[in-house]
């Protein structure tokens, strides 16, 4: 069964608080089977599977990074397991999620609000290509189209 074992039951009261705290935004999509045959599970349609967002949390709380730069916000999934770890490692920290489509900027912008982690992420909406990082970064997730990837990993790299 997916989820079960040691860490898998650990983290998924996080992915369950996250459900229920988001004021049924977050939905939870049927299993869908992977090129390997093995299942996975993913927040709303075309968003982060809930197993990397349990990872982006994880590789939060251990890395402990100030200022986090999100490209690809789409329903601003990863972006809230990042702030939920940056919230729980009580310090000071802060994602900048960009999103270029002004619906998927909204909901994101509603679902960090029902979580109550807006303090900690600033929607940017706009094209990742046309943003000029005024900042370092201490972590940085590139999640848009894989057309654009390598385009901001040769832009954002001078700011990791």
């Amino acid at each position: 069964m997916p989820g079960e074992g040691i860490l898998g039951n650990m983290m998924n009261a996080l992915t369950q608080d996250l459900i229920k705290r988001s004021g049924g935004l977050l939905t939870v999509q049927p299993e869908i089977n992977d090129w390997t045959g093995k299942n996975y599970q993913m927040m709303n349609t075309g968003s982060i599977e809930i197993e990397v967002g349990e990872f982006l949390y994880g590789l939060v709380r251990v890395l402990k990074p100030q200022y986090i730069l999100d490209t690809g916000t789409h329903f601003g999934v990863s972006a809230a397991y990042m702030a939920q770890g940056l919230f729980d490692n009580d310090l000071e920290g802060h994602v900048f999620s960009l999103e270029h489509d002004i619906y998927f900027h909204q909901k994101s912008q509603d679902l960090w609000n029902n979580l109550g982690l807006f303090s900690f992420i600033t929607g940017i909406h706009g094209k990742s290509l046309d943003y000029v990082p005024s900042r370092e970064y201490d972590l940085i997730l590139l999640d848009t189209e894989p057309d654009l990837r390598f385009n901001e990993l040769v832009m954002f790299y001078p700011y990791l």
